[in-house]
């Protein structure tokens, strides 16, 4: 009996050893290292089997790859080529900004480099937890990099101040100060980020007017710095608009002259209009530039804006025709003026939906990876009635990560309106989840104006600039 269990037990031992060879044999299935087995020779096989799974998926072999991947990213101790691949993957995307899945998987594995020393790993972490507000991570994580990446302690300072730690920010951001300005007098090293940078460490400082200086200076090296610095200028015309009449009218005249395309210049110029005591300052400037045709189509795309919200859509869709004749071929206004006059045209008494639909099928075919003109030509699809052609818009539009809440909105709307109600649900609940994870950034300054003003972008995302209430 002993010596037949013996023989039974050399049997498996032998149909165990049989199945490890075929399987090593089997190209994608290799068991990877242990921890005692990271020799240089098999640490080339472990990269050759990346390489080998990177190959499938050119080759549309998803499933194939993924499950090669999946392995790779399961060895212990781990193998990071591998985790830097899924990375990349997710970040190239963008499927982590709406899906919470996503988001995890990505978190993970960028922990995992974090953990490992790598620093592009830990810097993208760093992006990760102010992302999904787990803000105290960041700090933390943040604190350990300042020394090698001196850079850090203007995200530093910012997050300090979103805790309420006032004197804790004021002096992470006077170190990014310091630095930027070291980086800055180094004219071989620097570029128009850096000045950017040092405007915003200067921000937190609260120490405005040296911020708008420093812009000044280096927009005349750096022409990129022109919309920053219209950003700041049109700021503090706003903060100023109350107390000093003349000095907000001159910022503003001067972002104007700066930037004559910008359309939250006129905005503010339009704005000023409704206020009696500045009308007469803020119509000379409209009517100056107006004549001079320098806007690029600017000030009638929010002159139309602001006829279309007051209910003079034929004005409008007449301001937005002007738009379009005097705004330079497929310029950003150009197109802005097309989308705008587009959605008007569907809205005028009675609707010119052909028109309509052939100038918002035209931005697409040239632009086809546009959400925005996605979104336009589903609004207008719905107010033609023709439903479930909208919903297939807007889906597009969705799943090409525009998360604006207006087109979410509408979509939920028309789910509704098809009786698709689980559908309906579910997206408003991964919308719920996604405004959560939402970055605590804004797009220059009073963002809601522009979104009432005109539809400019499905998804506005965040500017580099940061506003720093007082």
């Amino acid at each position: 009996m002993f010596r037949a269990a013996i023989a039974v037990l050399c049997l498996i031992l032998l149909a165990l050893a049989a199945c490890s060879y075929w399987l090593a044999k089997e190209p994608g299935i290799a068991p990877g290292p242990t921890a005692e087995d990271k020799s240089p020779a098999s640490l080339v096989r472990l990269q050759e089997r990346l390489d080998d799974a990177r190959d499938l998926l050119k080759e549309g072999k998803d499933s194939a790859a993924s499950s090669e991947i999946r392995r790779l990213t399961q060895l212990r101790p781990a193998f990071l080529p591998a985790h830097q691949f899924v990375v990349e993957q997710h970040f190239e995307s963008g499927q982590f900004r709406s899906d919470v899945t996503h988001f995890r998987t990505l978190l993970h594995h960028l922990t995992v480099l974090a953990d490992h020393g790598d620093l592009p790993g830990k810097l993208a972490l760093v992006q990760m937890y102010v992302v999904s507000k787990q803000t105290q991570k960041a700090v933390d994580l943040i604190r350990t990099l300042v020394v090698k990446r001196p850079d850090l302690y203007l995200q530093l300072a910012t997050l300090l101040r979103e805790q309420g730690e006032v004197e804790s920010s004021r002096r992470a951001a006077s170190r990014a100060a310091e630095h930027f300005r070291q980086v800055i007098q180094n004219e071989d090293a620097h570029n128009y980020s850096d000045f950017i940078a040092l405007s915003r460490s200067l921000l937190i400082l609260k120490q405005r007017t040296e911020a708008i200086d420093v812009l000044r200076t280096g927009v005349k090296k750096f022409p990129e710095l022109e919309p920053t610095l219209t950003q700041h200028l049109v700021e503090k015309s706003d903060r100023l608009r109350g107390n000093d009449i003349a000095q907000s009218t001159r910022l503003l005249r001067e972002a104007a002259e700066l930037s004559p395309d910008a359309i939250a210049v006129w905005i503010r110029v339009c704005e000023l209009r409704n206020e009696t005591c500045i009308y007469d300052r803020a119509n000379t400037i409209l009517a100056t530039f107006k004549r001079q045709q320098k806007s690029n189509g600017a000030i009638d795309i929010v002159l139309g804006a602001q006829a279309f919200l007051d209910g003079r859509v034929d004005q409008a869709v007449n301001s937005l025709q002007n738009a379009v004749d005097r705004s330079t071929i497929n310029s950003r206004n150009h197109q802005l003026a097309l989308n705008n006059l587009a959605s008007y045209l569907a809205q005028v008494d009675p609707p010119r939906f052909d028109q309509a639909k052939s100038l918002i099928d035209g931005l697409i075919a040239a632009h086809p990876q546009n959400s925005e003109y996605l979104f336009t030509r589903g609004n207008i699809l719905a107010v033609e009635g023709k439903v479930e052609a909208a919903v297939v818009d807007l889906e597009a539009a969705l799943s090409m990560g525009a998360r604006d809440q207006r087109l979410v909105q509408k979509l939920v709307g028309l789910y509704e309106q098809l009786g698709q109600t689980v559908k309906a649900a579910a997206l408003r609940d991964q919308q719920q989840w996604f405004l959560g994870m939402k970055a605590r950034t804004t797009y220059g300054p009073r963002e809601s104006l522009e979104g009432k003003l005109f539809s400019e972008s499905v998804d506005q995302g965040a500017s580099e600039e940061i506003v720093v209430e007082d």
